[in-house]
């Protein structure tokens, strides 16, 4: 299913469904990508109903850029984030670029962005993936997540993120 997402400003994006996103995603990379992003979910469902009640994981696709992306959208009453999206060309957008307006507190500080970029930096010590900075919307490849103990830490840095919005 696609749909126009008239919330979005301006109506770049375009909603998708999730099935769309893994076919996407399965034919512009990987399967093995499409079991680590459905890990992923199967992560965030089996997380405590108050930390779940917050994320909704939905699809996007952007009009000029083409590609689909599922966003683990985090919603606290009043606020919309999405620090990172899972994209159809088998890389993961982390979003600063959207963390850091005035409405995203405390991404809204410069600070906050850095220690977000210096953790999933530290993630990826050892591993071929260019440094992360805390602007922009850099990208490393979903395919990292397939170690065990990388994609451990990643859930420990997406909590971060979380309780960094919950205690805003």
């Amino acid at each position: 299913m696609v749909r126009i997402n008239n919330s979005a400003s301006p109506s770049d994006v375009i909603e998708v469904d999730k099935g769309f996103f893994y076919k996407e995603l399965e034919e512009k990379s990987s399967r093995r990508d499409v079991e680590i992003v459905k890990k992923f979910e199967s992560w965030v469902s089996s997380l405590p109903e108050e930390i779940r009640r917050l994320i909704d994981i939905r699809g996007s696709v952007h009009r000029q850029r083409r590609t689909a992306t599922l966003w683990p959208f985090i919603e606290p009453p009043g606020y919309k984030y999405y620090p990172f999206g899972f994209r159809g060309d088998g890389t993961i957008e982390v979003a600063f670029q959207w963390l850091r307006k005035e409405t995203r507190p405390p991404f809204d500080k410069e600070e906050v962005r850095e220690e977000l970029a210096d953790r999933l930096n530290r993630l990826f010590q050892g591993e071929n993936v260019p440094e992360i900075k805390p602007k922009g919307r850099p990208t490393f490849p979903i395919s990292i997540l397939g170690d065990e103990d990388i994609m451990n830490e990643f859930h420990d840095v997406f909590l971060w993120v979380i309780e960094q919005i919950r205690v805003r």
